[in-house]
């Protein structure tokens, strides 16, 4: 008898709330390293692109009042200060759209259908439950060109190492993806549900 067999023997003769503790320590030592490795890096990486996307809004949305503003102003008294200001501020909004635009990897609605296509048939070990997306919603916009932010939520089933490759796989999606949260449940081990949600960001060109 070879000594994964006497173990599964000895396993089997242990009370079930024993073998239910021992099967709660195994999980813990399976998931702590791919908490330390790969998911809480990457949410703190999330959080600051977050943060950054946010406050780059806000700036902008501060300087458009301000546009708006000196607009007014100057259709009241068309003098050269007010309309060298005016420049100003348009130039400080197109310098704060670039900034934006810059972030790594924002995909155009047609590459964010393929990735997440992509993302699902990426390996046959793992069963997708549900995949849900949101309706895009806007978050900056400049001239034609429209930055949208879109949450995604996919519930998935299969084995732990499965999982761990999809979450790896998200990573390809650099600043284009930004985490929120990932439900985690083991069912009968080594099989789990994990349920992943995060935002998308795209970029388009949209007509007035």
């Amino acid at each position: 008898m070879s000594r994964f067999s006497r173990w599964q023997e000895k396993f089997a003769q242990q009370p079930r709330d024993r073998r239910v503790l021992i099967a709660a320590l195994v999980v813990l030592v399976i998931v702590a390293p791919l908490l330390l490795r790969v998911i809480i890096p990457r949410l703190q990486l999330d959080q600051r692109y977050q943060q950054q996307s946010q406050q780059l809004a806000y700036q902008q949305q501060q300087l458009q009042r301000q546009q708006q503003l000196l607009q007014q102003q100057l259709e009241q008294d068309p003098n050269q200060p007010v309309r060298e200001k005016l420049t100003q501020l348009e130039q400080a909004l197109t310098a704060e759209y670039q900034r934006l635009s810059a972030m790594e990897h924002l995909l155009t609605p047609e590459e964010k259908n393929q990735a997440l296509a992509d993302l699902v048939a990426m390996t046959d070990a793992v069963e997708v439950l549900s995949l849900n997306t949101e309706e895009p919603k806007p978050v900056l916009r400049q001239g034609d060109t429209l930055i949208n932010q879109q949450q995604v939520t996919l519930v998935v089933k299969g084995r732990f190492g499965a999982i761990e490759t999809l979450l790896k796989q998200t990573q390809s999606l650099g600043g284009a993806l930004a985490w929120q949260a990932l439900d985690y449940q083991v069912e009968s081990y080594p099989y789990a549900q994990a349920s992943l949600r995060w935002l998308m960001y795209t970029i388009e060109q949209k007509a007035d």
